[in-house]
C-alpha cells in the first residue's frame, strides 16, 4: 500500500481577509474597531499583510485611509504592483457593500490565524520530542505558546472607566464578605487586621537570620490556611520529609520536637499523635521537596496551581534556589528568581511567600533587629516583594538564664515579633507574637499555645 503525502492548506478565509480590508477602505474609521485585535500577521495572504501594514502605519500617523490616500502610501513605501496594484484595491472595496461586519470578519481570520499557530507549535513540538528534547522543558514551552495564543497575544489596554467600575464593584462585594480577611488568613490576628490576609497576585517575603523560624512561620500559615478550607502549597528546599512531618506533629500535640525525633514518647501521648496524623492528613496540602532551579520550581508552581487548585504557595527558602542554565552572579540569580516569582503570582493570581536569610552584617550591630538593607544577596527582592515580613525573637541574641525546668522569669522569653518592614498596600508595623521553641510553633500574642490549636 502506498503511503500518500497530501498537502494540506493550512486553515485560512481569503474572503474574510478582503472583507476586513474592503470595510476599512469604505469606512474609514472602522480600523478603530480591530487595531487592538488583529495583528498583520494574522492576514494568511501576504498580499493582505502588506496592505494592512500600510493601513495601521497611516492609521498610527492619524490619517485618513481610504482607495486614494492607500493608493499614494503603497506606491511610495512596497510598490502598488507588490500588493496587486491599484485594480486589487478597486476590487476589495467593490467586494463590501457596508463596513458593519467588520468585528465578524476580523473574528474570523484571527480564529484561521491561531489554528496556524497550533499546527506550528505542535510542529515544533513534534520536532523537539524527537530530537530528544526534555519533557518538562518541551512541555513548559508549548504552555506558554498556547497561553499566548488563547489570549490573542494582544495588548489588553482597558479605559479608566473599565477599572473604577471593576474597583467598585469589587468593594461592593467585599462590604458583604463574611470572612475576618478577603485574602488568605495566616492565623496571626494582627497581622491578618493590617493586611487583610494574603492577597492573590501579590508577593509577601518572610525573612530572618537563622534560627528565627522562618519555616515554622510559614508552615503555621500553611496549617491555618489549610484548617479554613484553603488548598496551599509548599516549596520546601531546606527540609527532608521526616523533618517537616515532625514540626506538623509536635505543633498540633505539645509534644516537643526533640522527643518525636528520638522516638522518646510516653503511652497517654500516642492518642494526641494518632489524632494530629489523622487532622494533618486531610489538610488540602500539597508539598515539593524535589524542585530547585528556577525552572522546576516554575514547573511546580503551574502544576499546584492548575493540578491541584492550590490558592497560597510557600517557596523555603529562596536562597537555595538556582539557575538551571547559565553561570550568572548570585545575586543575579536570586534576582531572575525572585521576578519569575512576581511574575508567577501575577499569571496565577495567587499569593506566593518565598522565604530569605538575610545577610550576616546585621550580627555585627548592638541592634540586631533586621532591616531591609539585610535581605541577602539581591536589592530585587525588596523591589518585587509587595510586603517584607522580618521574624525577630531576642532571645536568640540573649539567651535565657532562667532554668528551663522551673519557672522562667525573664521577660523576653518565647516573645517575639513579626516586622512589617514593607507594605505597599498596608503600611508598616511592628506585631507582637509568641514562639514555642519546643515545638516550633508561632502563635497569638496572649493566647495559649494549646488555645491556639483548638482553633
Amino acid at each position: 500500500m502506498n503511503n500518500l503525502n497530501l498537502q494540506k492548506l493550512p486553515p485560512q478565509n481569503i474572503d474574510a481577509e478582503q472583507m476586513v480590508l474592503g470595510a476599512i477602505l469604505i469606512e474609514n474609521d472602522a480600523i478603530n474597531n480591530v487595531s487592538a485585535t488583529l495583528t498583520p500577521e494574522d492576514f494568511y495572504k501576504e498580499v493582505h499583510r502588506r496592505i494592512y501594514t500600510a493601513m495601521i502605519k497611516m492609521f498610527e500617523r492619524r490619517e485618513a485611509i481610504d482607495l486614494v490616500t492607500l493608493t499614494d502610501e503603497l506606491r511610495g513605501k512596497i510598490g502598488l504592483e507588490a500588493v496587486g496594484g491599484a485594480s486589487y484595491l478597486a476590487t476589495l472595496v467593490s467586494l463590501v457593500p457596508t463596513a458593519a461586519n467588520i468585528k465578524y470578519h476580523a473574528k474570523i481570520v484571527s480564529e484561521k490565524s491561531r489554528l496556524r499557530s497550533l499546527i506550528h507549535i505542535a510542529s515544533e513540538a513534534i520536532e523537539g520530542a524527537y530530537a530528544g528534547q526534555e519533557f518538562f522543558d518541551a512541555a513548559a514551552v508549548v504552555i506558554d505558546k498556547l497561553s499566548k495564543i488563547r489570549s490573542g497575544g494582544r495588548v489588553e489596554v482597558r479605559s479608566m472607566s473599565d477599572v473604577i467600575n471593576m474597583t467598585y464593584d469589587a468593594i461592593d462585594r467585599r462590604s458583604g464578605f463574611e470572612r475576618d480577611t478577603f485574602g488568605i488568613p495566616t492565623g496571626i490576628q494582627e497581622l491578618d487586621r493590617l493586611t487583610d490576609g494574603l492577597y492573590p497576585g501579590e508577593i509577601t517575603v518572610v525573612a530572618g537570620r537563622p534560627s528565627m523560624g522562618k519555616t515554622s512561620f510559614a508552615q503555621g500559615v500553611l496549617r491555618h490556611a489549610a484548617g479554613k478550607g484553603h488548598k496551599v502549597g509548599m516549596i520546601n528546599l531546606e527540609m527532608l520529609e521526616y523533618q517537616l512531618g515532625v514540626r506538623e506533629i509536635s505543633s498540633l500535640t505539645g509534644i516537643p520536637v526533640t522527643r518525636l525525633r528520638t522516638g522518646k514518647i510516653y503511652t497517654d501521648e500516642w492518642n494526641k499523635i494518632h489524632s494530629a496524623c489523622d487532622r494533618i492528613s486531610k489538610l488540602p496540602y500539597a508539598l515539593d521537596f524535589s524542585s530547585y532551579t528556577d525552572k522546576a520550581i516554575s514547573r511546580s508552581i503551574d502544576h499546584m496551581v492548575q493540578d491541584r487548585g492550590c490558592e497560597l504557595i510557600v517557596l523555603d527558602y529562596l536562597q537555595l534556589s538556582s539557575m538551571e542554565q547559565g553561570k550568572e552572579s548570585r545575586e543575579r540569580e536570586v534576582a531572575t528568581i525572585s521576578r519569575m516569582l512576581k511574575q508567577k503570582a501575577k499569571q496565577h493570581n495567587v499569593p506566593i511567600m518565598p522565604l530569605s536569610q538575610l545577610n550576616r552584617k546585621l550580627e555585627d550591630r548592638t541592634d540586631k533587629r533586621p532591616m531591609l538593607a539585610d535581605l541577602r544577596e539581591s536589592g530585587a527582592i525588596e523591589q518585587d516583594a509587595d510586603a517584607i515580613l522580618f521574624l525577630y525573637r531576642e532571645e536568640v541574641y540573649n539567651k535565657c538564664s532562667c532554668s528551663t525546668d522551673g519557672a522562667c522569669l525573664c521577660e523576653r522569653r518565647g516573645k517575639a515579633e513579626i516586622i512589617v518592614a514593607k507594605g505597599r498596600n498596608t503600611g508598616t508595623a511592628d506585631i507582637p507574637v509568641m514562639f514555642n521553641a519546643r515545638t516550633t510553633t508561632f502563635y497569638n500574642s496572649g493566647v495559649r499555645p494549646e488555645e491556639e490549636n483548638k482553633q
